[in-house]
């Protein structure tokens, strides 16, 4: 893709205006061996000259398509670059049909151009000779003069790069759906019949004449002795009808094409678990390198976080009512035809998935112009890249909530059990599934999730990734809850040694999911965006200590941690 063409795509489909000189010097710094290679394969420049718009039409066909039963057909004007016509039809030879084409493109503009310009094929004689009586007709000077241009060697340059684009922007896609129909034996390219598109003429005879002639040979050849009002019954053509029909032609609501589509899928997966660790147990997955090269250039191999696959059924619910969609992911309730997460906690899942946001300009009932954004999952490969770094903060999160479960345990071994309960909290178990689909077909990948809700309590956030202070909540409860997991920063931050704690805690009264990572800023960019480096720095100045802080005594003496000998466990 071309500078040019990426401005075209920037505007068009993303709503961001680039000057092409800006992408030309990024592509150039970035992507210099892109751009020499694009070099090399560009087209040589020819001079083509154009007085203006309707000096030329350029005619040309399109027979790639041959294996499917399908010929195309194109003219465009050269100096605006505006498509006169661009058909698909079962021949693209047929001088009658090309006659056609070009008599509509005249009607729509009401006009023709001065000269029309294509190869040598027979197929273009119609259009030539056409044109050529048209315009000694409007100027009776040219007498004796053909007005069309007939082009050898690849000289209709403007319609063979038309073709081009659209063999690289178009027709990839679209082929593939071509091969599929007849792969799966959907479409047959020799029948006629699967061949011939509809066609539908709007125009209604309304000369009675015409009416009785029609009547007449319905009349002869199949022996009707039916009126024509009954053959053909009277409507209502009024202009009148005919703008309130119009008017109903409105893009369909969601909840209008709600009942044409099944919004539960069922998809075959390969399903796997994600498998709780201590901390202790995920140092040990890791071996120890005194290469500091090693460690900072290598990555983990996320298979060890995950169990062994098995063969799961999924039924997901994708409406758009129903989903449920949050800053990096979208989530859709579901069942498996297996328990995922044991027995005692049935068949129910909620599947998530990261998306982007496209945004696009649509028209109102009332003629306003407005902007609607859109949730689109990624694609596999990158689901696959990005589920894994949130599986990598759900088990690493789990670690260190159940180190601070270990720290209280051995605080209470001493103090004694405090004059308040301590909430009980777990992350979500969880599992990867990737859909199982035929070879070169790209599958959907999902994080799949303990259901948050019902008895487990509602869902509501408890602390962000931007500040150790416990967000306002409603009620005693849910505010103890809010510092409890303040707490649980507190001495996640402690016993690392200011290295790693817990943020972004939300869910349920006893549930928890969608956690953040929040490091030490020295250990590079890890973990998934939302590890914000400034929440770390802050921490020792920001996190105001509880009555769950004073109660275990956890050190606020932060200066000499480091100091002092490790104390993980």
């Amino acid at each position: 893709m071309g500078a040019r063409q990426m401005v075209n795509v920037l505007r068009q489909d993303h709503l961001i205006k680039v000057p092409e000189d800006l992408l030309l010097a990024y592509f150039r710094e970035f992507e210099p061996e892109a751009v020499q290679s694009r070099k090399q394969r560009k087209f040589r420049r020819k001079r083509f000259w154009a007085a203006g718009v309707m000096d030329i039409l350029s005619i040309d066909q399109h027979d790639k398509w041959k294996r499917f039963g399908l010929w195309l057909h194109l003219a465009c004007d050269p100096y605006p670059g505006r498509i006169a016509w661009l058909k698909i039809w079962w021949c693209n030879r047929n001088t009658r049909l090309l006659n056609s084409f070009y008599i509509g493109a005249g009607r729509e503009v009401g006009g023709v151009p001065l000269v029309t310009q294509s190869d040598r094929g027979k197929e273009n004689n119609g259009i030539a000779n056409m044109h050529t009586a048209l315009r000694h007709r409007l100027d009776p000077s040219l007498n004796d003069t053909l007005q069309h241009r007939w082009c050898i060697d690849k000289s209709n340059i403007k319609a063979e790069a038309l073709w081009s684009q659209l063999r690289r922007q178009f027709t990839p896609g679209f082929e593939n759906i071509l091969d599929k129909g007849i792969n799966e034996g959907l479409y047959d390219p020799l029948n006629p019949l699967e061949r011939i598109p509809a066609i539908i003429d709007l125009t209604q005879p309304s000369s009675s004449q015409v009416a009785s002639r029609t009547s007449k040979r319905l009349k002869a050849h199949s022996g009707l002795s039916q009126s024509a009002s009954e053959v053909h019954p009277q409507v209502d053509f009024t202009t009148q009808r005919l703008s309130d029909v119009l008017r109903m032609q409105r893009p369909p609501r969601d909840t209008d094409v709600q009942t044409l589509f099944l919004t539960v899928s069922t998809i075959h997966a390969s399903v796997r678990r994600i498998e709780s660790k201590t901390l202790l147990e995920l140092l040990e997955l890791f071996p120890s390198s005194s290469n500091s090269t090693t460690v900072a250039e290598g990555r983990i191999d996320y298979q060890a976080y995950l169990g062994p696959a098995s063969n799961v059924v999924l039924h997901l619910d994708f409406s758009s009512k129903k989903q449920r969609a949050g800053g990096f992911k979208i989530s859709s309730l579901g069942t498996s035809s297996i328990p995922l997460f044991g027995d005692s906690r049935g068949t129910g899942i909620c599947a998530k998935q990261t998306y982007y946001r496209k945004e696009r300009m649509i028209t109102k009932d009332d003629g306003q112009m407005i902007r609607v954004a859109q949730n689109i999952p990624h694609d596999g490969r990158t689901q696959a890249k990005e589920l894994t770094v949130e599986i990598a903060c759900l088990v690493w999160a789990g670690a260190l909530l159940r180190l601070v479960y270990r720290y209280i345990e051995s605080e209470m071994a001493i103090r004694g059990n405090p004059p308040f309960n301590i909430p009980q909290f777990r992350f979500v178990e969880a599992a990867l599934a990737i859909e199982q689909v035929e070879a070169g077909k790209e599958a959907q990948v999902f994080l799949l999730e303990e259901v948050i809700g019902g008895t487990k309590g509602p869902f509501r956030k408890y602390l962000n990734n931007v500040s150790p202070v416990p967000l306002p909540l409603d009620g005693n409860e849910d505010q103890e809850r809010g510092e409890f997991l303040a707490f649980t920063q507190h001495v996640q931050y402690f016993r690392t040694k200011k290295k790693i704690f817990v943020s972004d805690y939300q869910g349920g009264d006893t549930l928890l999911t969608d956690p953040q990572i929040v490091t030490d800023r020295l250990l590079g960019p890890i973990f998934a965006d939302g590890n914000v480096p400034a929440t770390h720095d802050s921490f020792e100045a920001n996190h105001r200590c509880n009555k769950f802080c004073d109660f275990f005594k956890v050190p606020v003496d932060y200066d000499l941690w480091e100091s002092s000998s490790s104390v993980m466990r």
